[in-house]
């Protein structure tokens, strides 16, 4: 048995300049911005996101996602936690050229609690950004702590980590993870699977 591993187009996700200015004009912003994408659930680390931005007001931080519908997910917890967010904290919904997010924004943050790839991960590293996650089983294996990006456990690591992240940007070119998982590579790997059966 092989498994075979989720891509990315890496084109679609190219860090652009065009892109950038005109992502960062419409969202209005001023500051270095970290993005998280994902569905507004908490699974995906909000409560995490949020206190990454109460330890950095200085920063602007960005949830690109759609929050499912109350009819299928109700929490007056959750209500309550996403009232009460940060004001550097601004939630965009859905976007639908997210690769543009990705273009205008400095840091890409994904605390989730639980994956079953990180997909978004493979995103940002195609648009060149600094990437900052949970550490979880998933990830080993395949994402390379340090190469890749910076691995966290608790809220004050992720701080310092997106801290040292926005102060190391630099020109913006394809990661390594992209350049691993980009479709072409992914399809090789496939069919080379594929050839392996008599």
């Amino acid at each position: 048995m092989r498994v075979a591993s989720g891509a990315v187009d890496v084109e679609r996700f190219r860090f652009r300049e065009k892109a950038r200015a005109a992502f960062r004009e419409e969202f209005e912003l001023q500051r270095p911005t970290v993005l998280a994408v994902g569905q507004l659930i908490p699974r995906k680390g909000v409560a995490t996101f949020f206190e990454a931005a109460r330890a950095l007001p200085e920063v602007q931080f960005l949830w690109a996602g759609p929050r499912p519908s109350r009819l299928i997910f109700y929490s007056p917890r959750f209500d309550r936690l996403l009232r009460s967010r940060p004001e550097n904290v601004r939630l965009t919904g859905f976007l639908p050229g997210i690769e543009y997010a990705y273009s205008g924004c400095d840091a890409s943050f994904h605390p989730a609690h639980a994956e079953t790839l990180g997909l978004v991960l493979l995103e940002a590293s195609a648009a060149g950004l600094p990437i900052v996650a949970r550490r979880l089983p998933v990830y080993g294996g395949w994402f390379e702590e340090g190469e890749d990006g910076l691995l966290g456990d608790v809220d004050e690591e992720f701080a310092r980590h997106l801290r040292r992240a926005l102060a190391a940007r630099g020109p913006r070119a394809v990661g390594s993870l992209a350049q691993r998982y980009d479709f072409p590579r992914a399809a090789e790997l496939l069919l080379a699977s594929y050839r392996e059966v008599p």
